[in-house]
């Protein structure tokens, strides 16, 4: 009885598939060079950018000049702009894999809340109900945790001009959910798939909470959790949920 032949693929067997794989490697290795000599620049911009801030700070007190210390204060701007890009660079050039413990997710969301109080506008109305018997079980990195929980915050704080912003913490059969809903302007699709996109270099503030949400969400990912966003008119809300840590595990005293 004959045995059938089997088709043997480039890619399993023939030079030409080494080549191709061999291809692949080094296109990953310059990817990698690249990322890697780019953290170097970055830190190193560092040092001229804190020499920069001396000298305009130092020329600032010397001068009484209107034109002159108007022009100090866009170079001054331009210079934090840079330091602003660069640490979200570094941020995620170095984002390291999750440290997980087991912790009391009201506990978070409260110190979440603390960080970014001063971005809530006089008059709007802030709402939280995180409960108090009950501990939150969640097994996971408490900074990167706090960091992604404090960008949709902090989201919600910059677009509520007025009115309320709601946050609440609640269970959802095997997972813990963190509702943040606020008083924004309605989000269209576009806008709700955008909400989470990279925009390095950005001038506004908006650029930055973008930057941040999307780093906060590669974080819960991490952890096996999401993000999703609801718009309704006058109302949007965020909602980060992560898995429930097992029974028995006893969050962080």
């Amino acid at each position: 009885m004959r045995r059938k032949k089997v088709a043997r693929t480039p890619s399993m067997t023939s030079p030409a598939g080494n080549r191709f794989r061999s291809l692949e490697d080094a296109e990953l290795e310059r990817l990698a060079a690249i990322g890697q000599l780019a953290t170097i620049v970055a830190r190193q911009v560092w040092n001229p950018l804190t020499s920069l801030a001396l000298s305009v700070d130092v020329l600032a007190r010397r001068t009484e000049d209107p034109g002159t210390l108007a022009t100090l204060s866009k170079i001054d701007t331009e210079r934090r702009r840079v330091a602003d890009l660069l640490k979200d660079f570094l941020e995620f050039a170095e984002l390291r894999p999750p440290r997980k413990e087991a912790l009391d997710l009201r506990e978070v969301v409260q110190s979440a809340i603390s960080v970014n109080r001063t971005f809530l506008k006089p008059g709007v109305d802030l709402r939280v109900t995180i409960g108090r018997r009950t501990p939150s079980r969640v097994h996971a990195d408490l900074v990167q945790i706090q960091k992604a929980l404090s960008s949709v915050i902090r989201n919600a704080f910059d677009v509520t001009q007025q009115g309320s912003v709601t946050i609440r913490l609640q269970r959802e059969r095997n997972r813990w959910s963190v509702v943040v809903r606020d008083s924004g302007p309605r989000l269209s699709a576009e806008e709700r798939v955008q909400l989470f996109e990279p925009r390095f270099g950005g001038r506004s503030a908006r650029d930055r909470i973008g930057l941040e949400l999307y780093f906060g969400k590669i974080m819960i990912e991490a952890h096996g959790g999401g993000i999703q966003v609801d718009s309704l008119p006058g109302r949007t809300a965020l909602t980060l949920w992560l898995p429930a840590s097992r029974r028995g595990n006893r969050p962080r005293p």
